[in-house]
């Protein structure tokens, strides 16, 4: 009996010890960060202004990419919004809709966390020339519930979510700063031959799930199937099947070209990419600006042209023997009628 006794007292003056910390603690979320891109403001509003590209570059989709999401509305507009529910404790469940729009310069969301309608917080971004680029400032602020106060305090969380932010300023950089400016979306027409390829497919894998280790792991998989890549009838390349803008989710086929049809063993296939008409779009740069290659591309062709079949990329040097990431060259393939 003494123990529960004991045990009660110490419950209690934990209790008490964590109100003053809440008494003490910060009651409102106050975060401010900014970083200068060199990329115009309209660039950057499309990546921010609508919440299906945000796990591209937001550092909580990134957290769980398979976290369950629902968009409303209509990008850019007041009213757009996104609710989200994840089993990761970093992630939660919240929602956010827009609720001040000045495109190209100012951008205000209300968000609501963990089911919490009485205590709003807001963030918002703001976009101003700096030089020859922008300056994006990201922020922060809201009323901290007095029972979180305490919890705030001990875990830095103002701090913490400074960090975050500063992560999903840097991907966002380079997201935008990828992009083809001015008239450099600049693509031919080609003429393809039927092309037959060994590849290794991932279904429905998540854009954000996708890492080099499963490439090289692939090629060295394939190549061995194909008797070693000496055989290989041109330079690696990868094929998005059934893509997803909502969900960024693909059927992803790793592959490599060869001369003609091969019989695989389960875990590969042998496809082939069909005769005809097809655009052609030379990217260089880092492979972590070829969505933003792909989003730039894509727009400026499909207002002419109708896909028919699964784009593609083809990866044209060896970054094996090319070391400079923005020396990287990768031809976006996309069979046209």
């Amino acid at each position: 009996m003494k123990f529960l006794k004991y045990l009660l007292y110490a419950l209690v003056g934990i209790f008490v010890v964590y109100l003053v910390l809440c008494a003490a603690g910060p009651k409102k979320m106050e975060v401010s960060e900014s970083m200068t891109m060199n990329a115009s403001p309209a660039a950057i509003w499309e990546e921010i202004a609508d919440f299906s590209k945000w796990n591209a570059w937001s550092p909580w989709h990134k957290l769980d990419p398979n976290m369950k999401s629902t968009i409303v509305g209509n990008p850019g507009e007041v009213g757009h919004g996104q609710s989200w529910e994840s089993t990761d404790g970093g992630v939660g469940k919240g929602s956010q809709k827009f609720s001040e729009v000045r495109t190209n310069e100012f951008l205000k969301s209300e968000m609501h966390f963990n089911g919490d309608t009485e205590h709003p917080a807001y963030a918002a971004f703001t976009l101003a020339p700096d030089g020859e680029g922008t300056k994006v400032t990201w922020s922060m602020d809201g009323e901290t519930p007095f029972m979180f106060r305490g919890l705030s305090m001990v875990m830095g969380m103002n701090k913490m979510i400074a960090a975050e932010y500063q992560k999903g300023l840097g991907d966002l950089k380079k997201l935008v700063e990828a992009k083809p400016k001015g008239d450099a979306v600049a693509f031919e027409i080609i003429d393809l031959q039927d092309q037959w390829y060994v590849g290794k497919m991932f279904a429905g894998i998540s854009e954000t799930a996708i890492d080099s280790s499963m490439f090289s792991n692939a090629y060295m998989e394939i190549g061995k199937a194909i008797g070693g890549m000496e055989k290989a009838a041109g330079m690696p390349m990868s094929i998005s099947h059934n893509y997803s803008s909502t969900e960024h989710k693909m059927d992803l086929e790793i592959a490599m070209p060869v001369a003609a049809e091969m019989k695989m063993a389960d875990g590969l296939a042998c496809g082939k990419i069909p005769a005809g008409k097809a655009a052609k779009y030379v990217y260089k740069g880092s492979y972590d600006g070829t969505p933003a290659a792909w989003g730039a591309f894509m727009g400026a062709l499909t207002k002419e042209h109708k896909p028919r079949w699964s784009p593609y990329e083809i990866y044209a040097n060896d970054p094996m023997t090319v070391k400079d990431p923005s020396e990287f060259i990768t031809w976006l393939i996309v069979p046209i009628e």
